[in-house]
């Protein structure tokens, strides 16, 4: 895998970030057990990022090791997409492993796992319910983990009132 591919988009932001809201949406299986190796032949798709259970953590591999094997696939979309456009982008890379996930076993625990950064702590989150039943038939968990700056909190509670700063 090549480093630009094989890199989920980053957890820091940088300033342009600073001025709206920034989500990504990835598939992963993890397993306590089981190699990454397994993972990939099984479901037929090579992760975006990845890594087997012992593998030395870090570039300069001083961080220890990896207690899970983990294989993740992303929708490779911009960090500005919406998350209905970063879940469309990740079904259709995602198609060739649909019918191989139920044969990853129990030692795999499959996630959708949604990341976001949001301005304001009312922006609306939808999705379409087709994709809760998808993750339902697959067995695959959700999971969200969403901040909201609070640095702009004091901005849009002062706009309500009539006194917005700007």
């Amino acid at each position: 895998m090549s480093d630009e591919v094989s890199q989920l988009p980053p957890k820091w932001l940088d300033r342009a970030d600073m001025e709206r809201d920034c989500h990504y949406t990835y598939l992963k299986f993890t397993s306590l057990t089981r190699p990454l190796e397994e993972a990939t032949s099984t479901l037929g798709v090579a992760p975006d990022k990845g890594w087997s259970c012992g593998d030395a953590r870090g570039s300069d591999r001083t961080r220890g090791t990896f207690l899970h094997s983990t294989w993740a696939l992303c929708s490779g979309l911009v960090r500005y997409s919406s998350f209905e456009a970063h879940l469309q982008g990740l079904w259709c890379p995602a198609a060739p492993t649909e019918p191989n996930i139920a044969k990853l076993g129990p030692d795999w625990k499959g996630t959708l796992q949604f990341v976001g950064r949001f301005l304001d702590r009312r922006t609306p989150f939808t999705i379409e319910a087709g994709h809760f039943r998808y993750c339902a038939m697959h067995g695959l968990d959700l999971d969200f983990d969403f901040c909201f700056d609070p640095m702009t909190w004091g901005y849009f509670e002062a706009e309500e009132r009539g006194n917005g700063r700007g």
